[in-house]
């Protein structure tokens, strides 16, 4: 890679960097290309030459972020339900780790039409990174014959994703984001699971469902005090 090449990323980096950290602060509608132009020390032609637009901004900016964390799902050195746990770990911890962020985000990027094309294929690739897990399952007999593994992951993904719309609405905390997207997972797989893996998903279940109880009731008791 030659030096120009190497500073031309190197910026694009840094806009991309503080992009997020403005997201972070005045959330995805508070942004300006104006003022991360500003922020960056560049024109505000120079973004648009590097990005397109404030929507495609958006696309480079998460798929930066998830696709590199997606790529830790699939390398996920556990087995079994560990490491179906672990798939959906990775994903809530980076989520978690700057919620405000995450929030604004999964927010902007549901509702602009140029990110499109990028959910589909994040969406596939967390259903890839499950279905791997799944199929793993399945040839140590920990995963009945008639199951696919394929159909389940595109299920159980589905239901993440659903759970991450609700929480980046409110309609869920940290805590419960986590728990909602295990819960869905294991209690789907468990469906399916044969031998002593029933067991251990069963488990994983249970305390996953302790917690969105306990959300839900924390949920109601605020709505009586202030109904």
């Amino acid at each position: 890679m030659d030096l120009v090449t190497e500073q031309k990323l190197e910026r694009r980096e840094r806009i991309l960097e503080a992009a997020r950290q403005l997201i972070a602060e005045h959330g995805y509608d508070g942004l300006t290309m104006r003022d991360l132009a500003s922020h960056c020390r560049v024109s505000v032609p120079t973004l648009y030459n590097q990005f397109g637009s404030k929507g495609a901004l958006l696309t480079y900016a998460v798929e930066a972020h998830f696709g590199g964390l997606l790529s830790r799902a699939h390398t996920q050195r556990a087995h079994g339900v560990r490491r179906l746990v672990g798939v959906v770990d990775v994903c809530t911890e980076e989520m978690l780790r700057i919620p405000r962020y995450y929030r604004s985000l999964m927010s902007a990027f549901l509702g602009t039409a140029e990110t499109v094309p990028l959910q589909a294929t994040l969406a596939r690739e967390l259903s890839t990174a499950i279905g791997e897990t799944l199929a793993e399952m399945q040839q140590r007999e920990q995963l009945e014959a008639w199951a696919s593994p394929a159909v389940l992951a595109r299920q159980i993904t589905a239901a993440c994703i659903a759970s991450c719309i609700v929480w980046s609405l409110g309609g869920l905390d940290d805590r419960s984001l986590r728990a909602a997207m295990v819960h869905a997972a294991t209690a789907m797989t468990l469906g399916a699971a044969s031998g002593s893996t029933r067991g251990a998903l069963e488990r994983e279940v249970r305390k996953a469902q302790a917690i969105l109880e306990q959300s839900t009731a924390a949920v109601e008791s605020d709505e009586e005090s202030t109904g």
